[in-house]
Parts: structure tokens; C-alpha cells; sequence
């Protein structure tokens, strides 16, 4: 199998632009094909941009700027505590700031107003609280990414509050599985890959120890069903794209399994391929912007675990493990 990414990404760049009208202002795109333009479309394309390997200094001042206060249009100007509207259904503030914050990093752009809702959890005390009342059994929806891991790149973070939450977590991860939570039944068995892929990042970031690679490889090798996907359906998911990225996460820690994760690997790269090639015209008239960016962090993925398959010139990142989506500190007033 020999996938260039350059192709893809040229696709891809071609349904972006589908969805952008001639006339209008930089950064509005159409979140579905026949929609309406929206924030998240805009951030959408932003972060794939970075995934793909485009380089920001490959636009000029002007069209980045242009982009940047388009993204700062949705920012609420009544409650001023630093949240955007133009949400996404079952998705919330905190995972749009995430959002937000990683596009308007790779841009160079800030946001407008100082982001209140971190008030729940940035002091030493406050982070074990709100650690302890996260619905661990839905920890999927905990959006931990776009609050805590944000906060935790914020030059306001107390150095402190990282070690806290580093303590607390560990000593409440699975031994078995090496996710979260101990004592916890998760309310579906995809619940502790989803809420995993979102948490860990804090390790990575922070370069904290991690204890149990092998188990959370262990974990996703048993969940991939015979297909070779995660998703139980037959489709293209983020849940397929969190299990490459526990993947990819675990072999920078210890490679011992390396060779069963390039298995497993593989084994969903020919199902991705075939499911993509047979699907593409409806993948990119039916998906929305959203679960287009899940497509191009999959490919992602598939670039680092299995680069001579999944090859172009220039590296290609995710969502989850791109430094340049965490600037925090760079975006924050």
C-alpha cells in the first residue's frame, strides 16, 4: 500500500474551497455542503491547514489577519467572559476555546477577552474538585482538551497546578487498562479511549511520566474489531482517529510493542483506504467540516505510524499531539 499524501491533501483543499464562496471575506466556509457558513467550519480548515503541513508564513499579513477577526466575530460581546457562540450540536464552550485557541495560534492572532470559565479549576485546590466530579463513566464528553490542557499552557498556570493534576490522575488510572478510571464502569466500552485521548495530552505537553504504555496499547488492540476499525459502524470516526494517536503516544514512551500496534495499524489502513476510495464523492459532499478534520488527523496519523505507506515531504501532525494547537500563552489576554 502506497498512499501519497499529497494527493489527499490536494482533495482535500479542493472541498474546502468548495465550500467557500468567491466573494466572500476570508475564513468563511460552509460547515456542510449545502449549510450555512459558522465557526467551527472556519476552525476547521485553520487546524487542517496545520495537520497538513501548510506552512502559516505561506499566507500573508493581511489574509491572516482577515481570518482572525473573522473568528473573533463569534466571540460573545454580552457575557465577556471569553466564550465564542456558533457552537456545534454536543459540543460546548470549553471545546469550542480549544478549538479557537489552536487555530488562532497557528495564525497569529489573540483572543478578545480573558477566558473566565478556567476560574473553575485554576488553582491547586480547584483542580482536584474538578477532577473528582468529572462524570468519569462519560469521561468522553469531559472536555478536559479544551479547559485543563489549555489552561495548563496559560502563563497564568501556577507551575504547581500541573504537578497536582499529574498526581491526581495517576494515582487514579486503571492499572488494568491504564486508563481512566479506576473503580469506574464506563458507560460504554469506548468511553475510556475517548476521555483517555483528551487527558493524556497533559502528560506530553508537560513531559511527565507516564506508568502504563503497554496497557493502554493492550486496551486499543482489544477493542479493534475484526474489520480493522475501531467505530462499530461502518464509517470513518474520531474514535478510529483516538485509537492511532494512543498509538502513536504510547511507542514515543516504549516501543516493546511496536510491532503489534504496526500490525493493527495496517489493518486499519486497508480498511480506511478501502472504505475512502469507495466513499470519497460522498465522504466530501455529506461530511461536515468536523468530521472532515477527523479525516485529515486520521491521515495524519497513518503518516507518523506507518510513514513509508502514508508518505509526502513534509510531516504531517493530528489534533491531539500538535504543540502549535496548544499556544495558550501566545492567543491569552
Amino acid at each position: 500500500m502506497r498512499v501519497d499524501l499529497a494527493t489527499i491533501r490536494n482533495e482535500i483543499l479542493s472541498v474546502y474551497d468548495s465550500r467557500r464562496k468567491r466573494d466572500d471575506p476570508i475564513g468563511r466556509y460552509k460547515y456542510t455542503l449545502d449549510g450555512e457558513t459558522n465557526l467551527y467550519a472556519s476552525l476547521d480548515v485553520v487546524i487542517s491547514y496545520a495537520i497538513m503541513g501548510i506552512n502559516p508564513n505561506s499566507f500573508n499579513e493581511k489574509y491572516k489577519s482577515e481570518w482572525i477577526s473573522y473568528i473573533n466575530s463569534y466571540v460573545d460581546n454580552e457575557i465577556k467572559d471569553g466564550r465564542y457562540n456558533g457552537l456545534i450540536p454536543h459540543h460546548s464552550i470549553t471545546h469550542a476555546n480549544g478549538m479557537v485557541i489552536g487555530a488562532l495560534g497557528y495564525l497569529g492572532g489573540k483572543q478578545i477577552y480573558p477566558v473566565k470559565f478556567y476560574d473553575s479549576f485554576n488553582s491547586v485546590i480547584k483542580i482536584e474538585t474538578w477532577l473528582e466530579n468529572i462524570n468519569w463513566p462519560h469521561q468522553w464528553a469531559c472536555e478536559f482538551k479544551g479547559g485543563p490542557c489549555m489552561f495548563s499552557m496559560s502563563k497564568y498556570c501556577p507551575s504547581e497546578w500541573i504537578n497536582v493534576a499529574i498526581n491526581w490522575l495517576t494515582s487514579e488510572l486503571d492499572p488494568i487498562t491504564g486508563m481512566w478510571k479506576r473503580e469506574v464502569t464506563p458507560a460504554t466500552e469506548y468511553n475510556p479511549l475517548g476521555g483517555f485521548v483528551h487527558i493524556y495530552p497533559l502528560y506530553e505537553l508537560h513531559l511527565k511520566e507516564f506508568p502504563y504504555p503497554n496497557k493502554v496499547i493492550r486496551s486499543v488492540l482489544d477493542l479493534q474489531n475484526s474489520k480493522g476499525n475501531w467505530w462499530p459502524n461502518n464509517e470513518l470516526s474520531y474514535l478510529d482517529m483516538d485509537a492511532l494517536y494512543a498509538y502513536s503516544a504510547m511507542l514515543r514512551i516504549n516501543n516493546t510493542l511496536h510491532d503489534e500496534v504496526i500490525k493493527s495499524t495496517r489493518k486499519y489502513a486497508k480498511y480506511f483506504i478501502d472504505f475512502y476510495q469507495k466513499n470519497k464523492k460522498d465522504i466530501f459532499k455529506n461530511s461536515a467540516m468536523h468530521g472532515l478534520l477527523a479525516l485529515v488527523s486520521t491521515f495524519g496519523l497513518l503518516n507518523q505510524l506507518l510513514p513509508n505507506e502514508f508518505y509526502d515531504t513534509v510531516q504531517w501532525t493530528d489534533i491531539l499531539s500538535d504543540r502549535r494547537l496548544y499556544q495558550t500563552s501566545l492567543v491569552e489576554v
